[in-house]
């Protein structure tokens, strides 16, 4: 699997920026990544929770004509990370629609 994290530039172009992030669509996000090559588009939202003391994630892609979203709380930003993408590895393959 190749992984193309768009430039400043390419979010630009595309007018997606910081405030709109959370509520900008997914065929939005898929364009982009359309345009570096990709076929699928993952978004994550990372936030710092004090309480938990480690990060609380929110992922989601759309593939085969369905929203797929995730979450994990009070994790390492590596591990954060690691389910991030190991859960769209997960639906990409077939192999489960809820990842852990």
């Amino acid at each position: 699997m190749t992984v193309v994290l768009p430039s400043a530039a390419a979010l630009a172009e595309s007018s997606i920026n910081g405030a709109e992030f959370g509520t900008t669509t997914s065929s939005k996000f898929g364009s982009v990544a359309a345009r570096q090559g990709g076929e699928v588009a993952l978004i994550g939202r990372l936030v710092w929770d004090d309480r938990e003391l480690g990060w609380a994630t929110q992922w989601r892609m759309d593939w085969q004509n369905r929203t797929h979203r995730w979450r994990i709380r009070g994790v390492t930003f590596d591990e954060a990370f690691r389910r991030g993408f190991g859960g769209a590895a997960q639906i990409l393959s077939g192999n489960g629609d809820h990842p852990a």
